[in-house]
């Protein structure tokens, strides 16, 4: 008998997924049907290892052990097993797996029906591992490496799994925000956007693409960093060799008709770092056969990064008209680790573990794109409300994007004796300066003004974010990126505002130099802890912050 232990890809990737109720109660069942063996598939991060052993192996062990005696009792080796592979840390971690087994169970039945597949497919992490599920399981995590000494076989063990869980909740985290791309573009290249992983959080090695669309050619440009380009494979392939895949490159995915997905038709290309080409037309999710567009494909080779450049006649990937058509575009960097999704980046995320996946594609509107005001010299950059602003407090499971009250501007600190907003965060695209690498200068502003009792002064703390989503610090996840760059302090006045400028050149040049498309930042109320010090109860007013802008001198 052949079984699949595989629910380790995204978007489960670093979760646990167990099952060893069902794993026992299936052995007895093939045993009494006179089964004499099984194999048992499951996920290896190379031909003589497991992929990750931390969230896998209990399976695994149990399997093992039924495999010798199918009538043992399963709760009796689990409490030996926590004892033994735990010791001290047992209470903790008994209650993780537990709570991780039975939430499986719970939820899983919801999601059952012909599909022999429908659980690993069909059944949401978010489902299983709600926000405060994720973050109780790992509150427990964090105690049992407390109860554990330093250096131990047990403290050993217990991080294994905490360093697992910790990359799967963050991933969790990134998930709950993932929203398809929209972007508008014309005949001109517009901004850069930068990947990320499909499960939308920050990927490490960077890559950022711009589009253009004219009356012939839709026309895409891609940055792609590499701290290893002694390694990549430069070498020319004739077209269609199906050897192209095993290179470093792009793959392509382009839906004419927005409205039908693939009904209709979808196309499909991967074009290598060695500008080598294989495509293929898709009808209904299935490949027909070896298409032959007559892609133009360029690539420039640069110390630490390569450029490619695609040019797509329209009428050959069925682009008519004005007609909004969907896309994706993944990156695949060979040289990453599998066991953390470091292979895959793409452009507009799904947390899906099948690249074509039409649904969740970004969306291509032809029109006219809104780009960075010029003045003179300078060039103003300012983030995207809806998307580049997000406000909350560290209790809050979801935080708000855009405003914070009534739609207006966000705000830090104690609104009204209950409410409280302690943190803000702001994202500043990047992406009209990454062909450059650096700038001459940079400055990021901000209007603050006292907002309710103005008869004492206030401040926050405006901190860096280097590379972490700053939604995700809302898990306190990432607070290693932060790095504090200065303070918004206003004091006690009837002015309505004051400016607050900060000079930011270095993060901007830090930040292309590796292909990081934004700048991200988080205004964190510390009157609150200053008055809780001092003890006496925070008065009834806030900062109230508005007009952010990146002032650049290319």
């Amino acid at each position: 008998c052949w079984d699949y232990y595989l629910d380790t890809d995204v978007p489960w990737r670093n979760l646990p997924v167990q099952f060893t109720g069902l794993i026992a109660e299936d052995m007895r069942y093939l045993k009494g049907l006179g089964v004499l063996g099984e194999f048992i598939e499951c996920s290896s991060a190379s031909k003589q290892t497991i992929a990750f052993p931390g969230m896998t192996h209990l399976n695994l062990y149990v399997t093992c052990q039924l495999f010798w005696d199918v009538t043992q009792d399963l709760a009796a080796m689990l409490e030996e097993y926590y004892d033994l592979f735990y010791g001290p840390a047992r209470i903790q971690m008994k209650e993780f797996w537990e709570t991780a087994e039975n939430r499986r169970n719970e939820a899983g039945p919801r999601f059952m029906n012909a599909n022999a597949r429908s659980i690993r497919t069909a059944l949401p992490p978010g489902e299983v591992y709600p926000p405060a599920v994720a973050k109780h399981m790992s509150e427990l995590l964090s105690k049992a490496v407390a109860a554990t000494d330093a250096g131990s076989i047990y403290r050993k063990r217990v991080e294994l799994v905490k360093s697992e869980f910790d990359l799967g909740v963050k991933a969790l985290a990134a998930m709950m925000d993932i929203k398809s791309k929209e972007t508008v573009i014309d005949d001109k290249l517009g901004e850069y956007e930068e990947f990320v992983a499909k499960t939308g959080e920050a990927f490490d090695v960077k890559t950022g693409m711009a589009a253009a669309i004219d009356s012939e050619f839709l026309t895409l440009k891609f940055i792609c960093q590499e701290p290893l380009m002694d390694k990549l494979d430069k070498t020319p392939l004739t077209k269609d060799n199906g050897k192209i895949w095993k290179q470093d490159g792009i793959e392509i995915f382009i839906v004419p008709d927005a409205d039908k997905l693939a009904l209709d038709r979808a196309y499909q290309l991967y074009v290598s770092a060695s500008a080598s080409i294989i495509d293929y037309e898709r009808y209904e999710g299935r490949i027909l056969s070896i298409y032959n567009i007559n892609a133009d494909a360029k690539v420039e080779y640069q110390p630490s990064r390569w450029i490619l450049t695609l040019k797509l006649p329209r009428k050959e990937i069925g682009l008519e008209g004005d007609k909004p058509f969907l896309a994706n575009f993944y990156r695949y960097r060979h040289f990453g680790d599998v066991t953390k999704d470091r292979v895959h980046s793409c452009w507009s995320p799904t947390g899906e573990r099948l690249h074509f996946c039409p649904e969740k594609y970004g969306k291509f509107i032809i029109g006219t794109p809104t780009r960075p005001e010029v003045k003179g010299t300078e060039t103003i950059v300012r983030p995207h409300p809806t998307n580049d602003i997000v406000t909350g407090n560290t209790a809050m499971t979801f935080w708000l994007p855009g405003g914070s009250i009534g739609g207006k501007s966000p705000i830090v600190g104690n609104i009204n004796g209950t409410r409280r907003n302690d943190l803000v965060m702001v994202r500043i695209p990047l992406g009209a300066f990454l062909e450059k690498e650096s700038v001459k200068k940079a400055t990021f502003s901000v209007k603050g003004t006292i907002y309710g009792d103005k008869k004492r002064p206030i401040s926050c703390a405006l901190e860096y974010i280097n590379d972490s989503d700053g939604r995700l610090q809302r898990a306190d996840l990432g607070r290693e990126d932060l790095k504090q760059i200065g303070e918004i302090a206003l004091e006690a006045q009837p002015k309505e505002s004051s400016v607050k400028t900060f000079d930011v050149t270095s993060l901007v040049n830090d930040a292309l130099a590796n292909g990081r498309l934004a700048l991200k930042f988080r205004f964190k109320d510390h009157q609150f802890t200053k008055d809780a010090n001092a003890g006496r109860k925070s008065p009834t007013h806030s900062i109230h912050l508005s007009d952010f802008k990146l002032t650049v001198t290319p």
